[in-house]
């Protein structure tokens, strides 16, 4: 006997291998959890009406399974039922079906046709996540949720058309679509999740909605296509990592309601020109028109460009204010900065110059590290403490004079530059 039954339940398919096609006894109400799991050469399975139900797992790692009919008496179909089924290339949901269940089609990597009945609201976590060669997908027309990871690495999906209902987009949900070109947002969506388009690499444009409040940590990040984005007034905080590796932004400004901005926020944009903040802002300022942000409170330069100039009031530059900036070759640090940041200059590739202010103490760990056009540098008198890695990988830099008065330079400082390194006396 190859099914194990019992009361109206297949609990299990007991043949590790099976024929090409399986056809279930008629009868049969539910399909019990993991009763096809992991079974081989199987391609077509023929499910009875009457079913009603198919458990958590049921087909999951059914490798070789091309084609399953869902019956119109299926209510309901659990948790990661066809997981990894990688050769299903299209699959009918019956117009009953309440709801789907989490990464129900997660690493089918063969999908391509499918078709979500109307009365789904969600798309919860991981359903299609790795769909890899999924091009497009019909969302219903009253969906309110997507999940997070939902869509996850679905390399060819193309376009995504977001219902105005649509309240919520989880953690990571369109994490490395790389084929996306275009997106609109739903028009009530208060908050971009950490990491929602993380990777979407042909991402160039997307229109965000009048309502959106928060945009996540990485949720753009690397989206190197993105070449230009409008932030709504509404925006009150930008997360971690929000932008960075967005190489061909090359504007942006920052509403006035903003008033959390996190660490690295535009880290790697290298293509950014143009900074600012809008005047009304309490935060956050632009003064004397520099296209960078400062911290109005700690008059600190936490966003750099290449078209930014430092001016004369800033005290600190902040960690990883400059990191990765293209187009910047001359800086002139004012004589009021003390502190130069965390990789506040790191592989500014084109910079080959640089004027210390005569307030300079402190040049944190890895500042100018990777500045291989920096050719030479004068440190300032007042200077106490160069941290490790400070100047690494400056490959053209042969002339430096460290002030007497330093009391602390970090290993591997130098590392990687040309000779001519002391101490002045």
């Amino acid at each position: 006997m190859d099914f194990l039954i019992e009361n109206g339940v297949l609990l299990r398919y007991t043949r590790k291998y099976a024929p090409p096609e399986i056809a279930v006894p008629e009868g049969i109400l539910e399909i019990g959890d993991r009763a096809f799991s992991g079974v081989k050469h199987l391609q077509r399975v023929r499910l009875p009406e009457g079913l009603t139900r198919i458990g958590d797992w049921a087909f999951s790692e059914c490798r070789t399974m091309t084609e399953i009919n869902i019956p119109a008496s299926v209510n309901q179909i659990g948790r990661a039922a066809f997981y990894r089924c990688g050769s299903l290339r299209s699959i009918e949901l019956p117009e009953s079906l309440p709801a789907l269940s989490p990464s129900l089609f997660c690493e089918c990597y063969s999908l391509q046709q499918i078709h979500i009945p109307d009365r789904v609201t969600c798309i919860p976590e991981y359903c299609f996540s790795r769909c890899k060669t999924m091009k497009s997908i019909s969302l219903p027309a009253g969906l309110r949720e997507i999940g997070g990871y939902a869509f996850q690495k679905c390399e060819q999906l193309r376009s995504v058309t977001l219902g105005s209902g649509v309240k919520s987009i989880g953690e990571c949900a369109f994490e490395s679509c790389v084929s996306f070109r275009s997106i609109t947002t739903p028009q009530e969506l208060r908050e971009l999740e950490d990491g929602v388009f993380w990777g979407c690499k042909g991402l160039k444009e997307i229109v965000l909605p009048p309502s959106l409040k928060r945009i996540g940590k990485n949720a753009f990040t690397d989206c190197c296509a993105l070449e230009k984005i409008s932030l709504p007034g509404t925006v009150e905080a930008l997360g971690d990592k929000a932008f960075s590796g967005c190489q061909s932004l090359t504007e942006i400004t920052i509403p006035a309601a903003v008033h959390m901005i996190g660490g690295a926020a535009f880290w790697g944009c290298s293509d950014l020109r143009r900074m600012q903040v809008e005047k009304d802002n309490p935060v956050y300022d632009s003064r004397e028109d520099c296209s960078a942000i400062i911290h109005s409170g700690t008059n600190t330069l936490i966003v750099g460009c290449g078209g930014s100039r430092i001016p004369g009031s800033v005290e600190r530059i902040g960690d990883y204010a400059f990191a990765g900036a293209r187009g910047l070759r001359a800086l002139a640090v004012p004589d009021g900065v003390t502190h130069i940041g965390l990789q506040a200059f790191y592989a500014c590739e084109d910079l080959e110059e640089v004027h210390f202010g005569k307030g300079l103490t402190h040049i944190d760990c890895a500042a100018f590290e990777g500045c291989r056009r920096l050719q030479s540098v004068v440190l300032p008198e007042g200077l106490r403490e160069i941290g490790t890695h400070a100047f690494a990988q400056c490959g053209s830099l042969s002339s430096v004079k460290i002030p007497g008065g330093v009391t602390h330079i970090g290993l591997s400082a130098f590392a990687g530059c040309g000779r001519g390194t002391g101490r002045s006396r």
